[in-house]
């Protein structure tokens, strides 16, 4: 990410209007494809999908697939906010799940 903090309040405000300030982030993993970050705001944590492929139809095709799994599973999955794209990254926001 070439300017992460710029990026992030960006896809935050796209997605929340401004109601959502970061307090902290975290790279919890990245790869050649995606990164992974943990968000946490005033009002809620987040994990935030990143990627700079030009594909604009993956993170709807893994909403499309998490939400399926929500509706036919009784495991949690966690809930999808929103996909998008910001500048050149496609981005998929959503509820953070705390680990035991």
């Amino acid at each position: 990410m070439e300017n992460p903090d710029r990026l992030l309040e960006k896809i935050l405000f796209i997605s929340f209007g401004g109601k959502e300030k970061i307090k902290e982030y975290q790279m919890v993993a990245a790869g050649n494809l995606n990164q992974a970050i943990y968000l946490k705001t005033e009002r809620q944590e987040y994990f935030l999908k990143t990627n700079h492929q030009n594909n604009p139809e993956i993170y709807k095709r893994e909403r499309e697939g998490l939400e399926w799994i929500r509706n036919h599973c009784p495991l949690h999955v966690p809930e999808v906010i929103v996909t998008g794209t910001c500048e050149d990254t496609q981005y998929l926001l959503m509820e953070w799940v705390r680990t035991s």
